[in-house]
Order: C-alpha cells, then structure tokens, then sequence
C-alpha cells in the first residue's frame, strides 16, 4: 500500500510517468471482478498477458497504461481482500476466492509496474523488456509457489471430498461440451450457437477487414479461448463470454458500415439475419424444453445417491404454501434452499454454493441415507422443519423416499396436506 501511494504522488524527477487515468480503472474493475468471483480469472490473465505484449513491444502510451493497471490493481484488491473476509480467515489459502495467492498476483502486477515505470529509460528495447518480464514471471512463480500448490487442481482443490463430487457430477456448468450436446441439447444450443456465430464472425472480419485488425484479433483470443474451454468444462465459457457482447455490437457495426455491401437494404438485411440466428436458439431451447416436460416428463439420472427435484414446486406460487408456518429453519433438497430463502421469510440449512461444503451435503445426505443419519443433521443444524417437493424422485430405501411413502419416524410430523406440491414435516423435540 505504501509503495501504491509513493507510485501515484512521486514526484517527476523520481518516476518517469504518471499512472494512466484509463488504467487505474481497469486495474479497480480487475480487483472488483477477483473479489465477487473468480470465474473470469484466466480471462484476466491473458488481458494482462496482452497488456504486458504491449509494453514489451513499446506500444504508444502502453508503460502509462500497465502503471495504471498494476496501481489500481495493487491499491485495491487487498482493500477488498480485508473489507470482505473475517481477520480469522486473512492467513487461511482460499482456492475459490480472494486470498494470499491471488493477492501475490496483484502485487506481482504493482511491483512489475513500478519497475517499468522506474526503469524506463533503460528497458528503451523490447528483448531488455521481454528479459525483464520473464525474470519478474519466473521470480513470482519460485517465491509464490508454496501458496498456490494447493490450488493446482482447480477451485475445489480444497472442498469435501463428497461435496466436490457432487459439485462436478450434478452442476450443468461441470459438463465438457461433449456431454452438454450429448444430455442437455437444448442447453447446449442456447449456449454454443450464438458463441460459436459471434467467434466465426470475428475471425472473418479479422481475416479480412483492413483496418482494426489488431482489435479483432484480440477479441479472437478471447473468443476461442471461451470455446476451448469449454471442452473442458461449461463453466469456462465466461473466459470469452466476458468479450462476447462487445464482439456482438462491433460485428453489428461492421455490416452496417461495410463498403464491401453497396445496398443499404441488403446490409440490413444481413445484419437482421445475423441477429436472428445469434437470438433463436434461446427460443429453440425454450420449446425443446417445454415439449420434453409436456411429452414425457423425464428427469435426468443422476445416480441413486442424488435427488432429482420437480421444478413445478419451486416457483413463488408453491412456495406461498410455506407462509403458513412461523419463521423457522428448514432443511431441504439442495435446489430448494435458495427458492426458499427467496420467496419465504425462512432460513435454510442447504444451498448449491460449493464455497460451504456443509451447505452442499445438508441438500443430499440426509435425504440419501438412513432415518438415523438425517436426525444427526438435524440436530446439528437446528432445523425446524423438513420440506421437500412431493413429485420429487428419490433413491428406494433412503429417508426421501420414506418421507413420500412412510411410514414416519417417531420425532418427525406432517404439516402440509398429503396432495399439496410440498410435503413439509415438523421436527418433534
């Protein structure tokens, strides 16, 4: 913090430039995005990989820019860290949040920053520049490593070892493209076909236009960065989905501006039938999806050990049945935690939020396993009442099951009428 202010109120005679107004944004939003999540990580990786080619290559204006970024960056992002997570925790390696590996990262940028900034004059040519960027990377990678060795496997490196399986096995975004066209079509051509358009575009244009070639080539990057990753997984869309609606609009203002197409109205035309094909799939996925529950009303099969939740419970309408009971603590199947915190005044002891393992497995375990077991859950949490949807489909054998067919353990007693959408029971104490 103290070399942050020394960069931006250091007299000309010390430092060489002033921060970049431009860049000490970025560098508050690049700290802003860490803090609420880190979803878009990589993607802010290779922006600073880009950022950092510039200054290597001595792009006009770039040394301002990346003391800007690394300033902000480096000001704020242990202001967040400290704002938002308990003293207790300020020591504790957080995988999935903001914490000592990331916060290393941030000051990697400020300290990489100052040093362009104070070395300007003698890192003049881009192989000294370039020398300099791999010693400042290779230092950080050796003098940081003990912190992100427990990270290597990814942001659940860290959790249960039963709720990350759930976490990987049940959450559509876990799947790899593959296995969303193979399972859930509808998602998938909701998702991939406008990506998939909006990447082809961009290339095109790049392949093609003669000016701003530069700025189409870096929405490229992102673009199939986001397509790449999502082979992986589903969730790393957002690594090209960041720049996806800037691609949109540029691509947009290509075809009406284009000179290659004389007639306005074909221009037009083209610009309609690219938003067409962009929109429909989100109208193709709604119908694929209403058809499927109409015909058939087949749920996915996710294994014995999971629950499979009727979504037709979940909406405000059924959850008004829950206005019935006093304020209360309710344990319930994993996806009805958050409806319920939404639409009632109860709290719950279950949400799909891989950061709480224990909120993960109260959502599974007690309704997978015994009467015995969920009663320990229970207690624990200090839960009020147990709720579940009635159309729900449960393993055979498991407390879930017994809550629809019975017959009920001693210290449980039904609140909701046997036919209501949601069957809630009282915990007898």
């Amino acid at each position: 913090m103290s070399a942050t202010l020394a960069c931006r109120w250091w007299s000309p005679g010390h430092l060489w430039i002033k921060p970049d107004r431009n860049g000490l944004a970025i560098g508050a939003v690049i700290a802003l995005s860490l803090a609420v999540g880190l979803e878009t990580f990589v993607f802010l990786c290779v922006a600073g990989a880009i950022l950092t080619w510039d200054y290597i290559r001595d792009r006009p204006f770039s040394e301002t820019r990346l003391l800007g970024v690394g300033t902000g960056l480096g000001a704020l992002a242990p202001v967040l860290f400290v704002a938002q997570t308990s003293p207790a925790e300020w020591g504790r390696v957080a995988c999935d949040a903001l914490s000592a590996p990331y916060l290393a990262l941030t000051l990697r940028a400020l300290l990489f920053s100052l040093g362009a900034a104070l070395l300007l004059h003698r890192l003049r040519r881009w192989p000294v520049r370039a020398l300099y960027t791999l010693i400042s990377v290779g230092l950080l990678l050796v003098a940081a490593f003990p912190l992100y060795s427990a990270c290597l496997s990814g942001p659940l490196s860290q959790a249960d070892p039963l709720a990350r399986r759930l976490v990987i096995d049940t959450v559509s975004e876990n799947m790899s493209a593959f296995e969303m066209i193979r399972d859930r079509k509808g998602m998938a051509i909701a998702i991939l076909v406008p990506h998939l358009l909006i990447t082809v575009s961009v290339l095109w244009l790049w392949l093609t236009s003669a000016s701003a070639r530069r700025a189409w080539g870096i929405l490229a990057v992102f673009l199939l960065l986001g397509t790449a990753g999502t082979f992986y997984q589903f969730r790393a869309m957002p690594w090209g989905g960041a720049v996806q609606m800037v691609a949109f609009g540029a691509i947009l203002a290509a075809l009406l501006q284009s000179r290659r197409i004389r007639s306005a109205i074909l221009r037009l035309g083209l610009l309609v039938v690219f938003v067409i094909l962009v929109m429909v799939p989100q109208v193709i996925t709604a119908l694929i999806n209403t058809s499927a529950r109409a015909s058939t009303g087949a749920k996915p099969n996710l294994g014995p050990a999971f629950s499979v939740p009727d979504r037709q419970c979940l909406t405000q309408n059924a959850l008004a049945q829950l206005d019935g009971l006093p304020p209360a603590t309710i344990m319930s199947p994993l996806n009805m935690g958050t409806r319920i915190l939404l639409f009632t005044d109860h709290s719950v002891t279950s949400v799909p939020y891989h950061r709480s393992g224990a909120a993960m497995l109260n959502g599974v375990l007690p309704f997978a396993g015994s009467p015995e077991a969920a009663l320990q859950r229970f207690v624990e949490y200090k839960a009020d009442y147990v709720v579940i949807c009635s159309g729900t489909r449960f393993a055979d054998g498991s407390f879930g099951k017994i809550l629809q067919t019975g017959p009920l353990p001693g210290w449980l007693q039904r609140v909701s009428e046997i036919d209501a959408p949601i069957s809630a029971f009282q915990v007898v104490r």
